[in-house]
């Protein structure tokens, strides 16, 4: 620290009395700084939730008729690819306040097909049903 102090042509610098800092004044300024930073990073998430479902929003009916074909298709990797799609429906549903909808268009699907017991369980492991 002696070198570095050389280095930079500082002497020692002291603190007054008046500025200097308790350990406590010292956690609770980190403690706050966290919590704005955190705030902060929610705000964003948020951000990037709502520019989200915007996207959803606007290839919506796109969506919902893709899933029929995806399912057809009787593959693990597609009902997965499915099973994403409706959950993204099912967030806009619901910041829509259009969970009615949802259901019944979800309702529609399962109704085509009864017995693909691959797609039913992966709707309840999603908790769609």
């Amino acid at each position: 620290i002696n070198r570095l102090r050389e280095i930079s042509g500082t002497d020692k610098v002291e603190w007054p009395m008046s500025e200097r800092r308790t350990i406590r004044q010292i956690l609770v300024a980190a403690e706050k700084v966290g919590q704005q930073r955190l705030e902060m990073e929610k705000q964003k998430a948020e951000a990037v939730r709502l520019k989200k479902l915007e996207n959803i929003a606007q290839q919506q009916e796109q969506l919902w008729a893709r899933i029929p074909s995806l399912i057809e298709q009787k593959k693990a990797s597609t009902y997965d690819e499915a099973l994403t799609i409706l959950k993204d429906l099912r967030d806009l549903a619901v910041h829509q306040q259009h969970m009615t909808e949802f259901q019944d268009k979800l309702a529609a699907i399962r109704g085509q097909y009864p017995t693909s017991q691959g797609l039913n369980r992966r709707l309840k492991e999603a908790m769609l049903v």
